[in-house]
């Protein structure tokens, strides 16, 4: 682990049944990183990220979280750790310009408990 990484995934499996959906996955992210997962329909792109954030227990491996284990935790304590997913459901407020509706959500309070998006929430407050 480098000192720089921020989410390291480790050799991380799961099955359904006799389907293999995710085989020995690993990466790492650093600090100031864009990454990103790609792949055709079915290839384990949602199952990767429902592990990683606990909406399903992986079969085995690990992910960490600025070093500290989150492997198999539930979401809500991985989330309050500041590591989560969005859904494709989406409820825009129509009225308010894109860009507000996404910093509404580093407004909320476990955004700010977490001190995720303070940068982004304290420009978005400075502007007005």
């Amino acid at each position: 682990m480098s000192e720089e990484d921020i989410l390291q995934v480790i050799d991380v499996c799961k099955a359904f049944g006799g389907v293999q959906a995710l085989l020995d996955v690993s990466f790492s992210v650093q600090k100031g990183e864009v990454f990103g997962i790609i792949g055709p329909n079915g290839s384990g792109k949602t199952t990767l990220i429902n592990c990683i954030t606990g909406f399903i227990k992986m079969n085995s491996g690990r992910v960490l979280y600025k070093g500290k284990e989150i492997s198999n935790r539930a979401p809500n304590q991985i989330a309050n750790l500041g590591v989560t997913r969005t859904f494709q459901i989406m409820r825009p407020y129509y009225s308010l310009p894109a860009y507000k509706n996404l910093v509404i959500p580093l407004l909320s309070p476990r955004a700010r408990r977490t001190g995720v998006g303070e940068e982004e929430a304290n420009w978005e407050t400075e502007k007005r």
